[in-house]
């Protein structure tokens, strides 16, 4: 018995990959020949897991190890029924931008300057006054926020939808050649990828899904160098056959995004 099952044994833990998989002979080091990444809990915890799975090398980023995807049904976990997440407030700069929190600085204290702020400010500190004060807490506070939306990074044009497509083939692609690997059937990515309505076909065997991966990969690249000309190109055919049509309202809207970009 290793140390891991003594473990499990003394504390009662269940393996949660083990026990949804039922696979262990395949590696979760890069490097490795053996599965050294685990998730252990109590029963009652592993109960509420509906889902979970390892996920292809470097899937989400150039980590050595295969990422874990876990999915919980909190009304077993925790109770209750799940909640929406409030969304996460955009910041309209990133503070290791070195450009732009100088051009932030510059712009508060513009602002500050134009409403005689530092003046205001010696003020209240001489005489004390709670309505100035807190008039100067709002000053600053909507300096702040004008400096912020002035510094906002204007939102990155969409990928052409040949790039998004060749992307999506490869992230396929990646997750029929892993669930190969672990000799595990790829009926559940096929499905997939045939409703996203693409033509790729996938090869039977795995040296052909892995000859046809470098091929998509290198494509991606070749695509990736020209992604504007391919943006552009994408939405001059879809003005056309707005024009086509009589939607002079869709075309209006494509033109416009057109000259954004």
């Amino acid at each position: 018995m290793t140390g891991l099952n003594r473990m499990c044994a003394e504390l009662s833990l269940t393996d949660l990959l083990f026990r949804h998989t039922g696979q262990d002979d395949f590696n979760t080091f890069i490097a490795g020949t053996e599965r050294i990444d685990y998730c252990f809990c109590s029963d009652w915890v592993a109960d509420a897991c509906m889902e979970c799975c390892y996920e292809p090398f470097k899937y989400r980023g150039n980590g050595h190890h295969r990422g874990i995807a876990l999915d919980f049904s909190t009304t077993l976990l925790f109770g209750n029924e799940n909640h929406k997440l409030a969304a996460m407030a955009n910041r309209e700069f990133n503070s290791k931008d070195a450009k732009r929190c100088r051009q932030y600085c510059e712009h508060k204290y513009d602002y500050l300057t134009e409403h005689n702020f530092e003046a205001r400010l010696v003020d209240v500190e001489t005489t004390w006054n709670a309505d100035a004060a807190e008039t100067l807490n709002r000053d600053f506070q909507r300096s702040s926020q004008i400096a912020a939306k002035k510094c906002q990074k204007k939102p990155n044009p969409a990928y052409s939808r040949k790039l998004s497509t060749l992307r999506a083939e490869k992230n396929l692609l990646m997750r029929v050649i892993s669930t190969r690997r672990m000799g595990r059937a790829f009926n559940h990515s096929t499905r997939k990828l045939t409703s996203t309505g693409t033509t790729l076909l996938i090869p039977s065997t795995l040296e052909e899904c892995t000859s046809l991966l470098k091929q998509k990969q290198r494509e991606i690249y070749n695509v990736a160098k020209q992604a504007s000309f391919h943006r552009e190109h994408e939405m001059q055919s879809d003005i056309t056959q707005a024009t086509a049509k009589g939607d002079k309202q869709l075309a209006k809207q494509k033109s416009s995004v057109l000259w954004r970009c």
